[in-house]
């Protein structure tokens, strides 16, 4: 038996920090990327670039804590998997949509 002092709160906030910061450090390398590569910055702000990273930090939030949770409670790893479908299958779509 495995017993620790820290609580099992603690545990699960740890992991949906750490993915969080995991999705915002990605996002940073990405713009980076994408301004080496010839993205237009004409209309970047200040106030824009950290509403996305707020925006993206919240998404990233909701969605740790959300298949964290789906982790805990269920034993098959196939749940998890099949409700990422279930939500990702929709903006593929709608992203081919917009783009065509």
């Amino acid at each position: 038996m495995l017993v620790t002092s820290v609580s099992r709160t603690n545990i699960v906030m740890s992991y949906v920090v750490s993915t969080v910061l995991k999705a915002l450090v990605q996002v940073a390398i990405l713009t980076v990327v994408a301004v080496l590569l010839g993205m237009q910055t004409s209309n970047f702000t200040a106030i824009g670039l950290v509403a996305t990273f707020i925006g993206e930090g919240l998404l990233a939030v909701g969605l740790s804590a959300f298949f964290t949770m789906l982790g805990i409670l269920s034993a098959d790893p196939n749940v998890q998997l099949a409700v990422m479908s279930f939500i990702s299958l929709p903006f593929f779509l709608l992203a081919i949509l917009c783009f065509q």
